[in-house]
Formats: structure tokens, sequence, C-alpha cells
């Protein structure tokens, strides 16, 4: 019996190499922000934890949950210590080759070899974090693929459904990948950019309480109503504390002396406040 290669087919267009560098942009964006300890946990998400388990020893298929109509039969089970040789072998012979090419590729092979009894998916993004995280792509562990590739699985199994039978054996080794190495990127571009924005968002929220700091208890409170108004007058800012017109008048007399707000409209019926920007 010949050994068990693994040559996966597949093509890097325009567009998907426009995505790699979108990825590469998107990771030095996420780098140079000034991420504090407190806030990688925010993003970071429940890590994913695998236990070792051997091969399966039976066949396995994989079926619509509703129709129970076959979507995939992967490898015999005697063919799986081989394959998943030759997917090590692979990894190994093609370091030379951008890692997040390698993530997806290996991503997808795991899964179309199914090598355990359960668990395969989540096996296979622990492997494509692993080498996403080797590769210089981990970005501490603040992101997943978790939800990306789990939240619509018809996308996932569109994708990964290379080739025109559903059976490992007619086709599979010999199929074009690219669609679903596309699938992947893309992926990963969108989950690149969701992090930027949340962490983005939780840099800007903490530079915001380190400023905050130096506010009183009443002014805090007072920034709740700048969260709905560009500029309120000293009626609502009586409302809010539940005080006289003449006490929320001085009290923004005293705001504004102190340079907690600043003048918008002087004149007396329309007098308007904003704040200061050293605490927007």
């Amino acid at each position: 019996m010949m050994p068990i290669k693994f040559t996966p087919k597949y093509q890097i267009t325009s567009e998907l190499a426009r995505i790699l560098v979108e990825i590469d942009v998107l990771k030095h964006q996420i780098e140079a922000l000034p991420l504090t300890p407190t806030i990688e946990y925010l993003l970071r998400e429940q890590e994913e934890i695998q236990d070792a388990q051997p091969y399966r020893n039976a066949p396995l298929s994989i079926r619509n949950e509703e129709t129970k109509a076959l979507i995939y039969m992967p490898p015999d089970a005697k063919d799986i210590p081989d394959l998943m040789r030759a997917l090590m072998e692979w990894m190994d012979a093609h370091r030379d080759i951008p890692v997040l090419i390698v993530a997806a590729v290996a991503h997808y092979q795991l899964l179309t070899i199914s090598p355990f009894a359960a668990g395969n998916k989540k096996a296979a993004r622990i492997l494509s974090a692993k080498l996403l995280h080797q590769g210089g792509y981990g970005l501490n562990g603040i992101y997943s693929l978790t939800k990306r590739y789990s939240s619509n699985p018809e996308a996932f199994y569109r994708a990964l459904n290379c080739g025109t039978s559903p059976y490992y054996y007619i086709g599979k080794p010999e199929a074009d990948i690219t669609p679903w190495i596309d699938y992947f990127i893309r992926g990963l571009a969108a989950t690149f950019n969701e992090t930027l924005e949340k962490a983005t968002e939780l840099v800007e929220m903490s530079n915001r309480a380190y400023v905050h700091r130096g506010l009183d208890l009443k002014q805090r409170k007072a920034l709740k109503l700048f969260e709905s108004f560009e500029t309120v007058t000293a009626g609502q800012v009586g409302k809010l504390f539940k005080i006289r017109p003449r006490t929320s008048s001085k009290l923004c007399k005293e705001w504004l002396e102190t340079g907690f707000l600043e003048m918008v409209d002087p004149s007396k019926k329309g007098r308007r406040y904003s704040l200061a920007k050293k605490w927007r």
C-alpha cells in the first residue's frame, strides 16, 4: 500500500491576497492599542479545553439534525493515523507559506478527517488557533473563532463541502479547497475587525474613567445627562438631582467656574451648558 500523501489544492486569488493584507493591518492596529490586563480579560472569551482522546475506531457520519440527510461521510477509521500523519508532515514542510493559509488548510483537513468520535469542530478550532498563535496572530488570546464558525452552520458546511460528493473517498482528497480558505480567511478578518472595535471602545472607556477620577459624585452623576444631551439647562440639572431652580442655577454657576461646564447660550431665558472638553 502506497503511503498516504496530503497535497491540498488551492489558489490565492487577488481578493484573498487583499484580505490577508487587511488582517495584517488589523493585527498591527490591535497591537498598537494600550491594552491593560483588565481590558484583555474583558475581551478574552472562555478558553476551550479539549481532553486528549484516542482516534475513533468506528464509522462516523455527519447528518442534518432535522432531516437526518447525509451531509458528509469521513474516511474509514483504519486510515485515520496515516491521514493525520500526512497532515502533520504537510504542516511541517510548508512553514514558508503564510501561517493564515496553513491554519485554514489544517482546520479544513482535520474536519475532513474527523479523527475523533466527537468534538472534531472544537479540535479543529484549537489546532488553527494554536497555529495562529505560533505564527504571531494570537493577540494574547483576546479573540475566539468559536462564535464565528458556529453561528451559521449552513454556511460553514457549504464552505467545507469542497468536491462533488459527501463521501471522503470520492473526490475529497483531490478537491480544490479555495472556497473553504476564502471562508476561513474572511471569517478571521471579520473577527479581527470586531476585536479592534471592541478593544478600541474599552480603551476609550478606560481613558474616560481615568480622566473622570477628578470629578466628585455629583459631577459623575451629571455625566449621565450628557450621554443623552449635547447641551443642558439648569432645569435639567435640577430635575436630575431633585433640587430647586435657584439651587440648580447656583450649582451650574459653580461648575462653570471650576471648568466642569462651558457656557453655550448665555441668555437668561435660554441659558444652556455643555460639558467641558476635558471631561468628554
